[in-house]
Parts: C-alpha cells; sequence; structure tokens
C-alpha cells in the first residue's frame, strides 16, 4: 500500500532522533507501522464517513431514459426546418442521408400503429387510411393505412423528395423516373411524360426504407399485397401556389406505350389524367408522439 509505505517512512524519520523514546532495537520501525496503520486506520473512517455523508445528501435517482427513435427524427426535422428558414437553404444530400438513417430505426410501435388501424379502415368502407402527423411550409408528415388490394395510383411529387418506411405488411412499389420534357397542350399544360423504369419491388414484412428523389423515382404507385402502413416524409410538401400540385397518371395506350431511349432502357408513355381517381379514403387517428415547434 503506497500511503502505508509513505506513513511508516515519514514515521521513522520522526523517531530516528529520539533516543529518549527507550524504543528497543529495531523498536523504531515497529513502532513506525503502528503509527501508520493508525493513519491509515482513520483515514479509511474518514472516507467512509465523507461518502455516507454523499450519498446521505444525494440519494440514488434513475438515469434518464433515451428518447425515442421518432422524437429523435422529429428533433432533427424541427432543426432543419429552423435552419433552412434561418439561412434560406433546402434539403440536400447530408438531410437526405441523415433522415434516411433516422427512418432506418422505426418501428410500427413509434407510432403506435397495429394491423388494427387497417381493420379499422376496412370498418369504414374505406381501403385507405390518412392520418396527418404534421404539416408545415417545409415538409409534411404523415401515415398512410393500406388494406389488402389498395392502391394509390400513379402520380408525382413535382420538385420533391418522399422519404418512407413500412410500419407492418406487404406494400409493392413500382416507380419510373422522367426522361423527357413533357410534351404540351395549348395552353402550355402537360399532358404527360414519358418515362423509364426505376424501381419494381415488393417491401415488407419487416419495416423497410424508401426514397423518391426530384426526379429518379419521381412517378410512382403503391399497392398492399396485405395489409400495410407505411410513414412519409415529402419536402416540401405539395402547393397548388407553389407549383407543386398532384397529378396522377396512366400508362399510355398499346399502340404509344413504349418506345427506346438511350442506352436501350425502354422508354413508358405516362398519360396526365384530367381528374383525381376515387381513392375511396378515410382518415384515420394519430395516436402517436406529437411533433411540436412548428405551424403552417
Amino acid at each position: 500500500n503506497p500511503t502505508r509505505l509513505a506513513l511508516t517512512a515519514g514515521a521513522q524519520t520522526l523517531l530516528a532522533p529520539c533516543p529518549e523514546s527507550q524504543v528497543a532495537a529495531g523498536g523504531a520501525r515497529a513502532a513506525a507501522v503502528d503509527i501508520a496503520d493508525m493513519a491509515v486506520d482513520h483515514s479509511r473512517r474518514a472516507l467512509a464517513a465523507a461518502a455516507h455523508t454523499f450519498l446521505v445528501a444525494s440519494p440514488e435517482r434513475p438515469l434518464a431514459p433515451s428518447p425515442s427513435p421518432v422524437k429523435v427524427l422529429f428533433h432533427f426535422l424541427r432543426a432543419s426546418v429552423n435552419d433552412w428558414r434561418t439561412r434560406g437553404g433546402s434539403p440536400d444530400a447530408a438531410f437526405g442521408g441523415k433522415a434516411a438513417q433516422l427512418l432506418g430505426r422505426l418501428g410500427p410501435a413509434d407510432f403506435a400503429v397495429s394491423p388494427n388501424d387497417a381493420a379499422c379502415v376496412s370498418a369504414q368502407g374505406a381501403s385507405l387510411g390518412f392520418a396527418q402527423v404534421h404539416s408545415n411550409p417545409e415538409l409534411s408528415l404523415c401515415i398512410f393505412v393500406l388494406c389488402k388490394g389498395a392502391r394509390i395510383p400513379l402520380h408525382d411529387h413535382p420538385s420533391m423528395q418522399v422519404f418512407g418506411r413500412t410500419l407492418f405488411g406487404r406494400m409493392r412499389l413500382t416507380s419510373y423516373t422522367p426522361e423527357k420534357d413533357t410534351d404540351g397542350k395549348a395552353g402550355g399544360e402537360a399532358s404527360g411524360c414519358w418515362a423509364s423504369l426505376y424501381q419494381d419491388e415488393i417491401l415488407g414484412p419487416k419495416p423497410t426504407s424508401f426514397e423518391l428523389g426530384p426526379r429518379v423515382g419521381n412517378l410512382h404507385e403503391l399497392y398492399a399485397v396485405e395489409d400495410t402502413a407505411f410513414f412519409d416524409i415529402t419536402t416540401p410538401p405539395y402547393s397548388d401556389a407553389g407549383g407543386r400540385p398532384c397529378s396522377y397518371f396512366t400508362q399510355g395506350s398499346a399502340g404509344e406505350a413504349t418506345q427506346p431511349g438511350g442506352g436501350g432502357v425502354e422508354l413508358r408513355h405516362m398519360r396526365r389524367c384530367s381528374k383525381t381517381p376515387d381513392l375511396n379514403a378515410c382518415l384515420v387517428e394519430y395516436r402517436g408522439p406529437q411533433f411540436r415547434g412548428h405551424r403552417g
């Protein structure tokens, strides 16, 4: 014990010049050891008393729980919106990478969503349920619940990005990338576009993330192979005034449906629908954590 050795040496130094102490030969060292032991014991008692006082004054408290994954995501989105509003910025690659990373941690329990929600949608005579989690001018957060066999028809997100994650069930995602400028009607209205297949994949049953860019994979449709729910972040949101209306499409007739594209890619002609299709949708209650801090 270094403390004991140091105290012994100090005690020997004190006792060595004191012959009148009547310490027998070799007794100086024994006495020094005794003094050191008493000092160490005193020190231990003092430390124990101090520790007891500290513990009594500071009772043990449980550590604060870590924030849930969805709250971490919401915090990141709020901070991003603040940054865009302050600096006049917009989503970039760094935002997309972080959003995708945080989405990858989410599951149905984070939003209090379960297959029972699909049963509730069906009980209302609908095939598609929609819950608005939050919306402001920079982004919107939504949950969609699709009953088996439900379809969200081919549509676009003009100049928008979508980051999504299935929560339960299996869903087929088919997406296309516009390859050419839209062909115009009189008055400058676009009637459609040529596009190449980008993705045709069944997502699930485990929670699975997906992404649609401002151009790549932007035209897409969703089909519920079984009861399904997914969460999505859209930035910026749809806005007719902002030039971001939602348009629905159908593939052209057999005679005009395809043509060769660059690099041997087959292009498909997508015709813009003049009317919004009936989605047979209903509203569903959102029971998950609230997104706070911004209003539309």
